[in-house]
């Protein structure tokens, strides 16, 4: 029986009318007595004894195992260093013997010479040469040598050793260069490799090449500059794959060059020179800016680097050329359509209003003045120009303006100023076969002042302006139902509640330049679905339910495509299900059509939207009267 199980009898014990509780005998409490000292008594004095410290008993030991590892490092540094057995690498003597200068492109000889004054063999010794960058191996100029490794042997005692090397240094004229050379060794017992190490250094007295450059001094802005640079060959043996590199400063604008840039209007390949062989190229620019600024340019020759074709890996000569911005006698401001640009682009067939204002700037009496305008191109029409109160010369292509046509040009006072004005259209050049077409107009003035000795003086300025004309990127959608790739079906004309299915064909051609990146955009209404058959089956032709689009992406379309190559084109199939509200209309069955693409010539984004295509199939014959209209 459980302690529950007594209580719950007891509480019924207690509660209970009937039970009876007898009297329990309890058990009396007895003391309990304890015998505690009422005083401190005299206990003596007890000996304590301590334990010994531990630490003490090692103290010997750690003293001595300091002294162990300070002897240890004094023996092993008399061992290394001021042994008599021992090898230093202090005690490997190198010596370079060879010429403080040389010019670059030159071979360059040095004797080297290595002696062992250890008591110790030097084992597996190697002479390790490393090179500046640009060094070239003496026997081989194609190839580069940053790095010589020769081996020595093993090098006794006193034992002396003499290496020749040789190699071709280049570089700038007066540039430092340094060589490092290393003798690596092993020594008995040891797997360790150590290395004694000398510098020497030279300097470079004159480049394996010199560069010239001649140009104007000064150049009033917006007028042409010719840069003639001439490399020629200072060295005794032929100097392989040279590279001119250009930086312009800014409001230089590249014409054209003799010969041809081989990268981005600014690297040059000379290729190999002889020796005292020279060549030039000529570079030809326009400069813009403000009154009095100078502008650098910076000419270097080297041997570009091969992994990156607009860097040079060694220069062997650079040069500065400045040019001063002067402010023209005669200031002229052209103006096309309105706009003030270096480069304009303009649409085929599309007219260019042109104005120019003058303004004597010079403090005396200019006379004689005239202004000519010279278009070039094979794409100005010429019969198109209109010219105010000047003379178009269709012999040069000139438009002239001069004292014969304004009285004002006989003699311009200081500050004076006007405008005069012209016109012309291009020419449409989708049947022209041109491939970039582009109009250059010349503006030059002239005009006579008096000298300090009062001698007349001819004083000239140029302005020059590109024009560059957008190709002619065309879309040709046609309907089709009984011709094409694709076979059709359904009733003709339509009928309300039954579907036809015809055959779109979207047609791609394009004129002058070359056009990337080129798409075809159509959008189909509500009443009409895209079937999904299209032709050539390779096509990039999708359809997106959301947006209701058609979407070719045509992609590259080259110069002469449509007229010289043949055109792009992609057929497809749409159903057309007419509402009882179309009857007697001509519904559209593609809305807003239009193409895209990216011009590369004039490097503009070009859009052209046509016409909706209805149900009017106009390149077939023999349909039925009516059939470009929903009946029922």
């Amino acid at each position: 029986m459980d302690d529950k199980d007594k209580i719950n009898r007891l509480r019924k014990k207690l509660y209970s009318r009937n039970s009876n509780i007898q009297n329990q005998r309890r058990h009396g409490l007895r003391p309990n007595r304890s015998s505690v000292e009422k005083e401190w008594s005299n206990q003596g004095n007890k000996k304590v004894v301590r334990k010994k410290n531990k630490l003490s008993l090692l103290r010997p030991f750690l003293v001595i195992s300091i002294l162990f590892f300070i002897g240890s490092i004094l023996f092993g540094s008399f061992y290394f260093f001021g042994g008599k057995n021992v090898v230093s690498s202090n005690k490997v003597e190198i010596k370079i013997q060879g010429p403080t200068a040389i010019g670059g492109g030159n071979k360059l000889g040095l004797q080297i010479s290595i002696v062992n004054k250890n008591s110790s063999t030097l084992e597996l010794a190697d002479l390790i040469v490393k090179y500046p960058k640009g060094t070239r191996s003496s026997d081989n100029l194609g190839k580069e040598l940053l790095r010589f490794r020769d081996s020595l042997g093993n090098i006794l005692p006193g034992e002396r050793v003499k290496r020749n090397i040789s190699a071709i240094l280049f570089g700038e004229e007066n540039t430092q260069k340094e060589i490092v050379v290393t003798v690596e060794y092993r020594v008995a017992g040891s797997n360790a490799i150590f290395f004694a190490e000398k510098k020497y250094q030279l300097t470079i007295s004159s480049s394996p090449v010199s560069i010239s450059v001649r140009s104007f001094s000064e150049v009033i802005s917006g007028q042409k500059i010719d840069f003639s640079i001439v490399v020629s060959s200072n060295s005794s043996t032929d100097v392989e794959n040279l590279v001119l590199k250009v930086v312009y400063p800014f409001g230089f604008s590249f014409t054209e060059s003799n010969p041809k840039p081989e990268f981005s209007d600014s690297i040059w390949e000379i290729g190999d020179l002889r020796p005292e062989e020279e060549k030039t190229i000529h570079i030809t620019g326009t400069m813009t800016g403000q009154d009095n600024e100078e502008r650098t340019f910076r000419f270097a020759v080297g041997v570009r680097d091969e992994f990156d074709v607009k860097k040079l890996a060694t220069t062997f000569v650079a040069s500065t050329r400045g040019v001063t911005i002067e402010r023209p006698f005669i200031s002229t401001d052209l103006t096309l359509n309105d706009k003030r640009e270096d480069l304009y682009i303009f649409n085929s067939g599309e007219r260019i209003q042109g104005e120019i204002a003058w303004k004597n700037n010079l403090t005396e009496v200019v006379s004689d003045a005239q202004i000519e305008v010279h278009l070039s191109g094979v794409s100005v029409d010429e019969s198109s120009i209109l010219v105010e109160r000047g003379f178009y010369n269709s012999v040069t292509d000139t438009i002239r303006w001069g004292k014969d046509t304004l009285p004002d040009f006989i003699k311009l006072n200081p500050s004076q100023a006007g405008i005069i004005k012209f016109s012309f259209k291009t020419k449409n050049i989708s049947a022209l076969g041109l491939k970039n077409p582009e109009v250059v107009v010349d503006v030059t003035v002239r005009g006579k002042r008096e000298n300090e000795n009062n001698v007349p003086e001819e004083i000239e300025s140029v302005l020059t302006r590109n024009i560059r004309i957008i190709s002619d990127l065309s879309l040709i959608p046609r309907l089709l139902y009984n011709t094409g790739p694709l076979s059709n079906r359904g009733p003709i004309p339509p009928v309300i509640e039954k579907e036809t299915i015809y055959t779109v064909v979207w047609t791609v051609t394009n004129t002058a330049n070359h056009v990337s990146g080129v798409k075809v955009v159509g959008i189909l209404p509500s009443y009409a679905r895209w079937i999904g058959n299209f032709s050539p089956n390779n096509s990039d032709i999708s359809f997106n339910p959301n947006s209701n689009q058609i979407i070719w992406n045509v992609g590259e379309v080259s110069q002469g495509v449509g007229s010289s190559l043949s055109p792009k084109e992609v057929a497809f199939q749409i159903g057309f299900t007419p509402s009882l509200s179309q009857v007697g209309e001509t519904p559209v069955l593609v809305h807003t059509q239009t193409v895209t693409g990216f011009d590369q010539f004039t490097e503009t984004q070009i859009s052209n939207e046509v016409l909706p295509l209805n149900i009017q199939i106009k390149s077939e014959t023999g349909l039925p009267s009516g059939y470009d209209r929903v009946s029922k």
